[in-house]
């Protein structure tokens, strides 16, 4: 896990207590925890260990978000400690530190709407991928019963080609039948003519 170690001595670095993150604590609750110790405690110089994540419970946006909170943190109190020490003139650290935190939720606050405007986006692409999705899918089914009628009209075709040459042959075979008919006719009337002479 993550720790973020806060001195009240810079000079030995013994740390006076560490704040630890657990891996069901939520980053912004350890956030919040790390302010109000900060803030309640008058530290005067803090340091994020980056180290100690065995278990890779942090992602390393979150690392690199913490590393810049704490760097800011640190300005403040380097400060503090200089300007108390050096120059015995006490300033309102509580009020540095709330300028820093505002300045931090200011971020978070950032971070949380850029987060909202990518979620818009998606939504915007998704809506747009369902459109196309049904344009396709109706384009589709108008090319499916396109070729179902194309079908339809080949076994029609089909279908009439077979009457015809049925017809064809029908018509053949009466045209025969008719030629034989008239051949017999003139048979018969060859037959009259010899018969009368």
């Amino acid at each position: 896990m993550h720790r973020l170690i806060v001195y009240l001595n810079p000079a030995n670095q013994s740390s006076d207590y560490e704040i630890e993150r657990q891996p069901a604590l939520p980053l912004g609750l350890f956030l919040a925890k790390v302010r109000h110790k900060i803030a309640t405690d008058r530290v005067i110089f803090c340091q994020f260990d980056r180290q100690c994540d065995r278990n890779r419970i942090w992602k390393q946006s979150d690392i690199d978000y913490l590393q810049q909170i704490t760097d800011q943190l640190a300005t403040v109190l380097s400060a503090y400690y200089y300007q108390r020490h050096e120059n015995h003139h006490k300033i309102d650290f509580k009020k540095n530190v709330a300028q820093v935190a505002s300045s931090i939720l200011q971020q978070e606050k950032d971070i949380v709407a850029n987060a909202s405007k990518n979620l818009e986006q998606i939504l915007q692409i998704s809506k747009t991928a369902q459109r196309h999705l049904f344009s396709v899918a109706h384009t589709a089914n108008t090319q499916i019963k396109t070729a179902l009628t194309v079908s339809n009209l080949k076994s029609e075709l089909n279908q009439t080609s077979q009457s015809i040459y049925a017809l064809s042959d029908r018509t053949v075979n009466s045209l025969e039948k008719t030629a034989l008919t008239a051949k017999d006719l003139k048979n018969v009337l060859d037959f009259l003519k010899l018969d009368r002479a």
